[in-house]
């Protein structure tokens, strides 16, 4: 037998069929790993919230912390000083996501 690579070139390897299943399947993980991309950024805020108030001295704990953030609900017997850290440390955390980087954040080339 002869080698022959406009063969290859014109025989479809999947047909129709197997075209629009694959594509299912690839809209379906798209969307699944965009929700677990976002339970994972919530999870990360309410870390972030929970660690950086607790090196400032806040009394709060984690599932207090995240019942805050996420329901807001605040800690029975807890400061309203504490609870108001903790939503302006998530607000801040939200706000730097969304801000665009500043001059000085950016790497810079030499010229030259």
């Amino acid at each position: 037998m002869e080698y022959n690579p406009a063969f290859a070139a014109q025989r479809a390897i999947l047909s129709e069929t197997d075209k629009r299943a694959l594509h299912a399947l690839s809209q379906a993980y798209t969307l699944n790993r965009f929700r677990a991309d976002a339970r994972n950024y919530e999870e990360m805020r309410v870390d972030f919230v929970y660690t950086s108030a607790r090196i400032e001295g806040n009394t709060y704990d984690r599932i207090d912390t995240d019942n805050l953030l996420r329901i807001g609900i605040t800690a029975g017997g807890k400061r309203y000083s504490d609870a108001v850290m903790l939503i302006n440390l998530r607000d801040g955390f939200v706000w730097r996501g969304r801000a665009r980087p500043r001059q000085s954040d950016k790497c810079v080339r030499r010229r030259g």
